[in-house]
This record gives C-alpha cells, structure tokens and sequence, in this order.
C-alpha cells in the first residue's frame, strides 16, 4: 500500500502488519518443534527500512517489524543451530502491472548501481546461500540486495 501518512487507512496498516511481521512470527512459533536443528530461516524484506519515503511508511513499518522477528528468532533459536535472517530487497521485476510502464522502470531503475530492476534471479542465489551449510555461521543478519539503492 502506497499513500501519504495523512491518507493511511489503519485497516490496510492492519493488514500489512499482520501479513508481513505478524504470519511469520506465529508461522515460526507454531513450526519451532518441527525445525530441525540447524535449520534455516530467510524473510524477505525492503530497503524500505532503511530510508525515508514517506508513501511507502506502513510498508517500512511492516517490513521493519519483520526484521525485529528475525533478530529476536535469530537469538531463540541460535541454541539448536538454526539460522535466521532477512534479505532486504530493492525493486524487483516480478511482473507487477505497475512496471509496465517504461518511465516508471527507467525511473526505478535509476535507484539501482546497475542501472537496472533486479530479476528473481538476482535474488534466487542469495537466499540459497543462506539455506546452505557454508552460511550456517551467518544469524541475525541483514543482507542488502538492493542493487545498490542504499549507497
């Protein structure tokens, strides 16, 4: 939900909160005693936390509460080797209509150092990186994968 502070309609800041900070938490909660130990946990969040731009706050606000899960997880579960963390992403090209329009991605793109929107495949390998032994010394982190949107 994209809208000025001023025009937030608190059910849509309900929602959001509650698809993006609060599912995972109980998720995470409920499937605890069937992780095996030295399992992993990746969420996805944004870029979004780590700047201001004020129509995208009850986005931040959700994704940024997210993040909190991790790192409170990320110490819980630290005990039996299960690893948790967040890949924050910038723009990604996953089809949404709202890319279709070629000065919005020119524009969007510009965010980028690449000069361009990720593809799930830009995003794929990171997150596999984390599922995978070689990252099993890596918990509570925050990996930016945001092309470079945040320098």
């Amino acid at each position: 939900m994209t809208a000025p502070p001023s025009d937030l309609d608190p059910a849509d800041v309900d929602h959001l909160m509650r698809v993006n900070a609060q599912a995972p938490l109980h998720i995470v909660r409920a499937l605890e005693p069937l992780i095996p130990d030295g399992g992993r946990i990746i969420n996805i969040s944004s870029g979004l936390t780590r700047f201001a731009n004020p129509p995208e706050v009850a986005n931040a606000m959700a994704k940024a509460a997210l993040e909190m899960v991790t790192l409170h997880f990320a110490k819980h579960l630290g005990p039996r080797g299960i690893t948790v963390n967040t890949v924050a992403l910038g723009v990604v090209d996953t089809g949404h209509p709202g890319l279709a329009d070629p000065a919005v991605r020119r524009s969007l793109s510009q965010l980028s150092v690449f000069g361009r929107l990720a593809t799930p495949a830009d995003i794929a390998p990171i997150v596999a990186f984390l599922a995978s032994p070689e990252a099993g010394w890596i918990t509570g982190a925050w990996i930016d994968a945001t092309g470079g949107s945040l320098l």
